[in-house]
């Protein structure tokens, strides 16, 4: 449990961040400066003011450098966006160095500085004991802890094969206090490491946030009323803050043929009450970030004050909101440009209370896990695919054709009828989960002929289908993989693999994808090795560091590992040992 503070100061923060409508964004003034007399000074020095750093990492789920780069110039001067623009160090070009641009990968490799093969994350989900598909981070040995009570098998950070930027902290600095905070298990689980202050995520079953038994034995005493502001955002509904804005700057009409929806419509306003699965509808809401938000504020106010408490602060927040409305609707709909910047005027509000908290203590970390791909159905149309109507290369690789939305029932059919083709009746296919095809345990007993066998078959019968460009045997791509320079394809999927990942693996074509079945044959998915998918934007503010402005370098998740260790004054996990400290150059 974080300990409690003097919450004066907080409380009227609490109340500005949570009580504020999302369409509002102010600036909170700087408090006046008393000019003091030096004989003043001398007689009263005050309270002895804390020294430790403060770092506030925050993922923006989805937030590809392609759809950053278009909207940069639409930012409020007051939003968070502008204002690291303004403020901090901006470089365009962070590269993955794995080809499964996935949540868990993404954050995993962020927060450890290491590609899957090594981090032991490769993938959203995997396969259970039972053949079922099930989180990454799941673990049965473990319970769902919540407000009320244990109830459910939980995640923990089991898979993890490496130390997280958390970990260094915690080993390096024991006192630290270290908050990670997510719509996503996936996400909160390796940005608050082994031993988090507080570690929590969304259970959209529940219709809470929770944690694990493996992180924490219960919910800390202020969690409970947080429930009665989730309740209110729950309770919402989603208007467009201006039509006439949206009409103006987004690429496509309000309501875009291959468009989801979680409720009854595909256009504003959104009636939550509506929705099919409330829980699960509202992660595609403003309203989602705000309560990860508006969490991040209660917890900060259980801090110890300045006065009282001198330690290290990691406060990790990943915030997903955008990247769920990007699944249902496209990175080009008007749901996304709205999502987007209300985000925008919650983080600007949101920094100023932060710099009002610590001043020069504060440092500000802003990255993405992965990036995204434009909607099927938007194939021809020039004002949502400018890139293809010219003949400069696409520095981000965007795709100009129509792709295709991959199948995991199709898929595996396909599988299963390729095996009894090349081994005759068999039980040889496990399961397809995004990006691998596993085979049953059988197959490993065989012998390497008839395995050989198959897996050819298996790979032509996959080719051979619409949307695949390649499919790779994981045996045949064995470790050492080639330098992280080496950004080649096979590169790219060799450092994706893991010792516990499928027989197979599925490279899909330029703008094509599987399909995430939050809306079967609807929506968009990213999971590619293409640029569109694997490059991210990174700033940085920090006092004292580099001046402000935009750096053309390309950057390695260790980097962003390596800087953000520098920024809390430890040194990096083993994993970005050899990270650069941006805020160094």
């Amino acid at each position: 449990m974080l300990p409690r503070m003097n919450r004066a100061m907080w409380a009227l923060l609490l109340l500005a961040g949570c009580g504020a409508g999302p369409a509002v964004s102010h600036t909170v003034p700087a408090p006046p400066q008393a000019a003091a007399s030096p004989s003043r000074l001398a007689s009263a020095p005050g309270p002895k003011q804390a020294a430790s750093p403060v770092l506030v990492l925050i993922v923006v789920d989805q937030l590809a450098s392609w759809v950053f780069e278009q909207r940069r110039d639409s930012f409020s001067e007051s939003g968070g966006f502008r204002r690291l623009l303004r403020e901090g160090t901006y470089w365009p070009t962070l590269r993955y160095e794995h080809a499964t641009t996935s949540t868990a990968p993404g954050h995993a490799a962020l927060l450890t500085g290491l590609p899957p093969r090594e981090s032991g994350v490769f993938a959203n989900e995997r396969l259970d004991d039972a053949g079922k598909p099930t989180s990454m981070f799941a673990d049965p040995s473990t319970k769902v802890v919540a407000v009320d009570g244990f109830e459910g098998a939980s995640s923990s950070c089991a898979v993890l094969r490496a130390d997280t930027l958390a970990d260094a902290l915690r080993a390096q600095r024991p006192d630290a206090q270290i908050v990670a905070l997510s719509l996503k298990d996936r996400a909160s689980i390796p940005g608050g490491g082994k031993s988090p202050t507080l570690a929590v995520w969304f259970d959209a079953d529940r219709e809470s946030f929770v944690t694990s038994s493996a992180l924490a034995d219960s919910l800390p005493s202020w969690f409970a009323p947080q429930q009665a502001q989730l309740k209110r955002e729950l309770g919402s509904t989603w208007r467009a803050l201006d039509e006439a804005w949206l009409e103006s700057h987004a690429t496509t009409p309000d309501i875009q043929a291959g468009e989801g929806d979680f409720g009854p419509a595909v256009h504003f306003p959104y009636d939550l009450s509506q929705a099919k699965h409330r829980g699960k509808a509202f992660r595609g809401y403003p309203g989602a970030d705000r309560a990860v938000l508006s969490l991040a504020r209660a917890a900060l106010a259980e801090l110890p004050s300045d006065g009282e408490h001198d330690a290290p602060l990691l406060l990790m927040l990943s915030l997903s909101a955008f990247d769920y409305v990007g699944h249902a609707h496209g990175p080009d709909s008007w749901e996304s440009w709205e999502v987007l910047r209300e985000l925008d005027n919650e983080l600007g509000r949101f920094f100023d209370e932060l710099d009002l908290r610590f001043h020069e203590r504060l440092s500000i970390l802003l990255t993405a896990d992965h990036g995204t791909a434009p909607l099927p159905e938007t194939a021809g149309d020039l004002r949502a695919r400018p890139w293809c109507g010219g003949k400069a290369v696409d520095p981000f690789e965007r795709p100009c054709g129509k792709g295709e939305r991959l199948q995991r029932a199709e898929l595996s059919a396909l599988v299963e009828e390729a095996a009894r083709s090349a081994l005759g009746p068999g039980r040889w296919l496990r399961g397809v989960v995004e990006p691998f095809v596993y085979f049953s345990p059988e197959v490993a007993q065989l012998p390497a002929e008839r395995r050989t066998r198959l897996e050819r078959a298996c790979i032509q019968a996959l080719e051979n289908h619409p949307g695949i460009a390649k499919v790779f045997s994981s045996r045949a791509l064995a470790a050492p993989c080639p330098p992280a320079e080496v950004q080649t394809l096979q590169a790219l999927v060799c450092r994706s693999l893991s010792p516990d990942a499928g027989d197979l693996y599925i490279v899909s074509e330029p703008g094509s994808f599987f399909d995430p079945n939050l809306l079967a044959g609807r929506g968009i998915n990213h999971g590619s090795p293409y640029l569109y998918d694997r490059t991210v934007p990174v700033l940085v503010r920090a006092a004292g560091a580099r001046k402000p402005g935009t750096v053309i370098a390309q950057l390695r998740p260790a980097d962003v590992t390596a800087t953000a260790a520098a920024l809390l004054h430890i040194a990096p996990p083993a994993g970005a040992a050899n990270g650069r400290d941006l805020t160094a150059e």
